[in-house]
């Protein structure tokens, strides 16, 4: 039963009106206006309280506004584009993985370069100076103006690397059998190369790219000439790279433009799914405590 207190009268809400308890008599319609009010402002059984507004915005869900790579996005220039973004794709990426692995991943966007890296908190530097999230290896997102890529990525610096980088530790499992045999499986099945950026001292840029040729051996796709090398060849090569220059490497997939764009935002799944795929080779870059 509705009963309020006004003005020391009691009154009983019947329909949309109140009567005095007391005299049986419907209030002035001022009264029955302040009643109103009053019966508004109270909590209903079963609901909960009114609760005061903070002014801060509800929490948007990890990329809920991602509708789909637009053909603006592939460019160099990251001017006008929003798939960076916790609520796009860089958001919906990183929950999915999060999600299927009941871990804590969280993301990065590089300033200036339309790129996306994702780890758990303990590979990302601290001092995070340009974004660039150097020393330890990632999840990787990167357009350009032809394709996405989407690798497990990792760098070697061309400076002194002290024991926070992965690089050394990442060339330690290329020498482990079951790691090989691991990855000789995805680049079959799954179309996985190998994408190598070499930057000199001289600042002079290379590239190369290779996968699985025939028999677990590897070829350099631009050299289709060339004689397939061994996987421990491939361990010297890297090895070998000199103090002084700098090296990133990615083993991942490419994805056209226009492949990438009619997917829509259903290009999360293929990409989480190679996420996945390659968090043995993540977790075998950790440095054993």
């Amino acid at each position: 039963m509705d009963v309020l207190e006004h003005n020391g009268e009691t009154y009983q809400r019947q329909g949309d009106s109140w009567i005095n308890i007391k005299t049986s008599i419907k209030p002035p319609l001022v009264i029955i206006r302040e009643l109103n009010l009053k019966w508004s402002a109270m909590p209903r059984s079963g609901s909960p309280a009114p609760v005061k507004s903070t002014g801060a915005r509800p929490k948007k869900h990890p990329g809920r506004d991602f509708m789909g790579l637009k053909e603006y996005d592939f460019s160099t220039d990251t001017t006008g584009t929003h798939w960076r973004r916790e609520e796009t794709l860089k958001g919906l990426l990183t929950h999915r993985l999060s999600t299927a692995t009941g871990r804590n991943f969280e993301s990065r966007a590089i300033s200036y370069r339309p790129q996306v890296l994702i780890g758990e908190p303990p590979r990302f530097d601290k001092a995070n100076v340009g974004g660039f999230n150097l020393r330890k290896a990632k999840f990787n997102f990167r357009l350009d103006e032809k394709k996405a890529r989407y690798s497990l990525y990792i760098e070697k610096s061309d400076k002194p690397m002290d024991a926070t980088w992965e690089w050394p530790i990442f060339l330690e499992a290329l020498q482990k059998p079951e790691i090989v045999s691991y990855l000789e499986g995805l680049m079959e099945n799954l179309g996985l190369h190998f994408h190598i950026e070499l930057t000199e001292k001289e600042k002079k840029v290379s590239y190369r790219e290779f996968a699985v040729h025939h028999e677990g051996s590897l070829v350099f796709l631009e050299e289709a000439e060339q004689s397939p090398i061994t996987w421990n060849e491939l361990f010297i090569t890297l090895k070998e790279i000199r103090d002084t220059d700098w090296c990133d490497v990615n083993l991942g997939c490419v994805m056209s433009k226009e492949e990438a764009i009619d997917r829509g935002a259903e290009i999360a799944t293929p990409v989480v799914d190679l996420y996945l795929a390659l968090l043995r080779l993540y977790d075998a870059c950790k440095r054993k405590e």
